[in-house]
């Protein structure tokens, strides 16, 4: 049978967008909000947006016991969770046509058949799970199946349960695309700088099997990242323990302070560890400061700190800054190339005196 071109070309998209199982899991396991889909024995459609957690192959939710949801026990259902990474407008890739306009996303489909949790201890393991996924600080009497404290809650509660038979993810994140289309839109997304476009950069180049733009490459190959993940806030904190400006401080608060962060740049090696990275706190407007830039000292002198230095003041929350300030005791050279001078330099058509609290409980600077 032949195949047109154009349909050929659909099939290889929806065939690159599918994600694993696992992916869609964890999709579902992060949503902080997932829509149930079923109907009711007369054939109504009922859809409804719940907080729910998850179990070895099941999806869990709670409600009323006589309420509308219960009517749907036994019946075919579908969960789905979806997460926009950013939206795209139109003119990054055409100056007139409104066609590329697209939104960039994760979503996931799990079907299965809704079913009422009766098992007491089980109930409540249920429970339970939902309150650690959507309170994790604790602060509330564990609910366990002999807590005396709800029991006339374990009465008037139902907790429902999705026995997945087929889960389904999908990403749509250029992928697909050629790099040229790929590259046009995290241009535009690093032009613009809306809140969480330096996330949506990552997740786009992270998830596209051609080489990175220039635009996010450093020296000998090094990957140069526009966010943080998983434990890369953990490799930066250890970076900087011991440097004189962190001397003293516990990791665990000089990586609080990183998670405080407005922005945050970092390179990565061709073996995947984190070789450098820098932050930077800012209005996006008037004032910035630049805080704990840092090389990994087996791979200084090859131009990475340039690059991180160079990629954060182009970032668009330090792009249209009117002042950037930073502090060094060793650095005022490097720091030079980039046109920064000392502070007592600047002439302000005003007098002022510098002035800082320090309650020392999180470093020096």
């Amino acid at each position: 049978m032949n195949i047109p071109e154009e349909r050929k070309l659909l099939l290889m998209r929806k065939k690159a967008r599918r994600t694993n199982e696992q992916a869609a899991w964890d999709l579902l396991a992060a949503a902080p909000a997932v829509h149930l889909a079923s109907t009711t024995p007369d054939g109504a459609p009922l859809v409804r947006v719940l907080n729910a957690a998850l179990a070895p192959g099941r999806v869990l939710f709670h409600g009323a016991v006589f309420g509308e949801k219960s009517a749907c026990l036994g019946r075919a259902a579908v969960v789905s969770a979806f997460r926009e990474i950013a939206f795209v407008p139109s003119y990054f890739r055409d100056e007139r046509k409104a066609c590329p306009a697209t939104t960039l996303y994760r979503s996931a489909l799990a079907y299965g058949v809704l079913r009422d949790v009766e098992d007491h201890a089980a109930k409540a393991a249920a429970l339970e799970a939902l309150m650690q996924k959507h309170q994790p600080e604790g602060g509330y009497t564990p609910l366990t199946p002999g807590e005396r404290l709800y029991e006339k809650d374990y009465r008037s509660t139902r907790v429902f349960e999705l026995v997945v038979e087929r889960i389904e993810g999908k990403a749509s994140l250029c992928q697909d695309r050629p790099p040229a289309v790929r590259d046009a839109v995290v241009n535009g997304l690093w032009d613009r700088g809306d809140p969480g476009d330096a996330d949506a950069i990552r997740e786009i180049l992270e998830e596209s099997p051609h080489p990175w733009p220039e635009r996010f490459l450093g020296p000998d190959g090094v990957e140069l990242l526009t966010a943080p993940r998983g434990e890369e806030l953990q490799e930066h904190a250890r970076l900087l323990a011991g440097h004189y400006w962190r001397e003293g401080v516990p990791v665990e608060d000089i990586e609080r302070s990183l998670r405080g962060s407005s922005v945050w740049v970092g390179a990565r090696d061709r073996e995947g560890r984190l070789v450098g990275a820098a932050r930077a706190i800012t209005d996006a407007a008037w004032v910035a400061s630049i805080h704990d830039v840092v090389v990994h000292p087996e791979v200084q002198g090859r131009g990475i700190g340039r690059a991180l230095i160079a990629l954060l003041l182009d970032h668009a929350r330090l792009r249209r800054c009117a002042n950037v300030h930073l502090g060094t005791a060793d650095k005022e050279r490097f720091y030079g190339r980039f046109g920064f001078v000392p502070s007592k330099e600047v002439q302000r058509p005003y007098a002022a005196t510098p002035m800082t609290l320090v309650r020392g409980v999180t470093g020096r600077g």
